[in-house]
C-alpha cells in the first residue's frame, strides 16, 4: 500500500480492467477527516482500520462522480483506502486527498 500525504494529493492510476490500488495512512491526531479523489473517472472508495473493519465507502459523494468520505478517526491508528473505478473495464489517473481535522 502506497503511504498517502496529509493534507497533499497523492497520485493514482487504475492500469488494468478491476484494478484496485491500495493507500495507508496514521493519522496524527484525532477528529473528522475528508478522503476523496478528483479525476475525470468515477471512482469508488472505501476506508479500512487495520484490522480490515470498513469504516466509510462511498462511490459519488464527490465533484464528478468522484468519492468523498468523511470519518472519525482516533490519532495514532493506521488506517487503510481502496480506490477502484465504477465500470469494469474502466482505467484512468486521480488524485488521491486526504484532509486532517
Amino acid at each position: 500500500a502506497t503511504l498517502i500525504a496529509v493534507d497533499g494529493l497523492t497520485p493514482g492510476r487504475i492500469e488494468a480492467a478491476n484494478d484496485r490500488d491500495f493507500f495507508h495512512f496514521v493519522a496524527p491526531r484525532q477528529g473528522s477527516w475528508t478522503i476523496s479523489t478528483s479525476s475525470d473517472i468515477d471512482t469508488i472508495c472505501r476506508l479500512t482500520d487495520s484490522a480490515g473493519v470498513q469504516l466509510a465507502h462511498n462511490d459519488d459523494a464527490g465533484e464528478a462522480n468522484n468519492c468523498l468520505m468523511q470519518a472519525d478517526l482516533s490519532a495514532g491508528t493506521r488506517y487503510f483506502v481502496e480506490v477502484r473505478l465504477f465500470g469494469r473495464n474502466a482505467m484512468g489517473d486521480y488524485r488521491l486527498r486526504l484532509r486532517a481535522p
